[in-house]
């Protein structure tokens, strides 16, 4: 189930009624706010057994299978789940998986049956990978449909982004993600805890009602950030030189640093806040998608977002 989101969902659904799907599609949008479960939520009627419509509950054979990762004919590719690949720890998307699902979706499926992709951490392809995939949006099968998911359109080749039609995903509303949330957990404190630590993103919002030990260790980084940002240069050096060595851990301080600073924008509207928030982005994708010195990123990023 995908949480929030309604006009994607109006708009997919309107398009599956007239049968005009596009061969490939690019999901971009801040991590954990539902890109990988919408694209799931799209390639169950395009195989349902029960000839369900989007969105509509379905525990056919088919539909387990594609909420499972293990329909035959959806493909999941990813840093975690590969083809060929035999790394047990991926950092990328190779291009021996990309030459595996060509392969497959070169052979005919029965009976007018669909062959969907859905590339995740598509921004992991390599550069091999990537160039490999292009062929394959460049010539595309019938009844195919490849979904791109990204953080970023501008950290794909742009003659990626070029061949799929790209469908922006923002975060989730409190409204959406309370409604979920409160038959979920009763406390109101918690509650509240969580949709802080959340922001707006329901893949972290379940994580931290599912995994308690996760929610206190969030808490506690929280905490840390929040004393570094408002605490000056030498708490911001001290937080960093901690963090940065870790991807998870700078990934999420990063995040959370641009989400501080939009949140300082509403309260404040300065045009100076606007500027500081299109350099902590800049940034923070530099940081995610090149080799920059994490260390030295993290800093600038922090030190740009610091509360005065």
């Amino acid at each position: 189930m995908t949480l929030g989101h309604k006009r994607q969902k109006e708009y997919f659904r309107r398009v599956l009624e007239k049968g005009a799907l596009a061969h490939a599609y690019l999901f971009y949008g801040p991590e954990a706010i539902g890109k990988f479960t919408f694209a799931r939520e799209i390639a169950k009627p395009l195989i349902c057994l029960e000839k369900k419509e989007l969105g509509e509950e379905c525990e056919c054979k088919s539909c387990s299978q594609v909420e499972q990762n293990s329909h035959q004919f959806v493909t999941i590719l990813d840093t975690t789940h590969t083809l060929v690949s035999k790394k047990e720890k991926r950092k990328e998307i190779p291009i021996e998986d990309i030459r595996e699902l060509k392969r497959l979706f070169s052979l005919s499926a029965p009976g007018g049956q669909w062959r969907i992709a859905i590339i995740n951490q598509a921004e992991k392809m390599n550069d091999e990978a990537a160039n490999a995939f292009l062929k394959l949006l460049e010539e595309p099968g019938e009844r195919t449909v490849f979904f791109l998911i990204a953080s970023g359109k501008d950290i794909l080749l742009p003659t990626v982004v070029s061949r799929a039609q790209g469908i922006g995903f923002s975060y989730v509303s409190l409204k959406d993600l309370s409604a979920y949330l409160t038959p979920r957990v009763r406390d109101t404190g918690k509650r509240e805890e969580i949709l802080m630590l959340s922001f707006g993103r329901p893949g972290e919002m379940i994580r931290l009602i599912k995994d308690e030990e996760y929610f206190e260790r969030e808490k506690k980084f929280v905490k840390a950030l929040e004393t570094a940002l408002t605490g000056g240069v030498p708490q911001i050096f001290k937080f960093t030189e901690k963090t940065a060595a870790d991807e998870d851990s700078r990934f999420k301080a990063g995040f959370l640093a641009m989400r501080f600073l939009r949140q300082t924008l509403i309260a404040n509207p300065d045009p100076a806040l606007v500027s500081a928030i299109k350099r902590t982005h800049k940034v923070f994708m530099a940081l995610e998608s090149t080799n920059v010195n994490p260390r030295l990123a993290l800093d600038v990023l922090l030190l740009e977002a610091s509360i005065k």
